[in-house]
């Protein structure tokens, strides 16, 4: 007889993590890390080609996801059962060489195929919610009239865990739901930090964003925050780093309005670590996040953030730390940040200082990979 391997942790995705956003990066970093410790790790992705591809030495299954589907018998329904064959002949091969199967999604679409899969091969499974897209999707759900709400009940039901990434994201669904809380734990997530500190002497006025160029991100309010301090006469810069369906209409606000000396589009860049180093700010104004790691980069290299008042960004600052701001607001964006930069150095090193600590103490991806394995082993 065959002795089965112990456990196999597969992870649905839906794009690779260069340019396709945060989720993909935290999800492959922390995969990384499960794999050296005891555990195999492999990818199934979303895609038209089926083929077996490969990123950061993980082998990477290429299947066309099921599309999800509202009314069974819609066209998507028949696309659905065509689609979950592929995956059913992958399973039943990875059932004969693993005694204990996981499979994890962290993408509202995917919520379907997991029930799928456990429920015709017990596969213990694992949804993470990253953000309010994922709330508002149950919300959605929820709210549909019998027998839809029965149906998705007993589909939260073969959800054998379910994770969220912040305080906020968590009280917002059990305060909507008691559906998750036997079954939710709050797994903040983490990144890989140095122990490093800059001192930094702000001669300057140098301001960095790392974004997705989308509405949800109030990339324009910067903008106009900005362009009031030109007409101040202060001297700054602004490098916005990212892509996304609005750089297009950015970039002709920024030469409209003569911004072009100030704020510049630098686009995707994948060592973003490296890139903060040469700036004394970072400014996140999105409407809502799931848990920002942006701003966590930041403050690793010593960067103060200026943050839109969301509870999403209170949750990961220390309290006692006023850098936020009106969201609607330019002006009230304006404000802070001279009112940042108008600090002596020495009180701005201070606060850095305690802004490096808190990182350090609270999102060091080995806290989320300890959590993890825990929450792995217990199922």
């Amino acid at each position: 007889m065959v002795e089965l391997s112990k456990t196999l942790i597969i992870v649905l995705i839906r794009g690779l993590p260069d340019k396709s956003g945060g989720i993909q990066k935290v999800v492959f970093q922390l995969s990384s890390l499960l794999r050296d410790s005891e555990y195999k790790v492999e990818f199934i992705m979303d895609s038209e080609k089926s083929d077996v591809t490969f990123y950061d030495n993980f082998e990477i299954n290429c299947l066309k996801f099921p599309p999800v589907y509202d009314f069974i018998y819609s066209k998507k329904y028949f696309a659905f059962k065509r689609n979950i064959k592929q995956f059913y002949k992958l399973f039943e091969n990875r059932k004969k060489q693993y005694s204990k199967i996981i499979v994890k999604a962290d993408w509202a679409p995917d919520f379907m195929l997991l029930t799928k899969l456990k429920s015709k091969y017990n596969v213990k499974t694992i949804f993470s919610f990253h953000g309010p897209y994922h709330i508002n999707k149950y919300k959605r759900l929820s709210q549909r009239k019998y027998p839809w709400l029965k149906v998705f009940k007993r589909q939260l039901a073969l959800i054998d865990r379910f994770v969220f990434i912040s305080d906020s994201l968590y009280d917002e669904c059990i305060n909507m739901s008691n559906d998750f809380k036997k079954r939710a734990i709050v797994i903040k997530n983490g990144i890989p930090l140095n122990n490093d500190f800059i001192y930094k002497r702000d001669y300057e006025l140098s301001i960095v964003m790392t974004t997705r160029l989308v509405k949800n991100k109030n990339i324009s309010l910067v903008l106009n925050a900005l362009k009031l301090l030109k007409e101040n006469h202060v001297n700054f810069i602004c490098d916005i780093y990212g892509d996304g369906d609005d750089y297009e209409r950015l970039e002709a606000f920024i030469k409209t309005k003569n911004l072009s000396k100030h704020i510049k589009l630098k686009g995707y860049e994948k060592d973003i670590n490296e890139v903060l180093k040469h700036y004394n700010y970072f400014i996140s104004a999105s409407f809502f996040e799931g848990l920002p790691l942006g701003p966590i980069e930041a403050m690793n290299q010593s960067l103060i953030p200026i943050l839109s008042d969301i509870s999403m960004h209170r949750e990961i600052l220390p309290k006692g730390i006023d850098v936020f701001f009106d969201c609607y607001d330019c002006q009230s964006l304006a404000n802070k940040i001279m009112e940042v930069h108008r600090k002596k150095d020495a009180d701005k090193n201070e606060i850095r200082k305690v802004l490096k600590e808190h990182v350090l103490s609270n999102f060091h991806i080995n806290l989320r990979l300890e959590k993890f394995k825990k929450l792995i082993d217990s199922l």
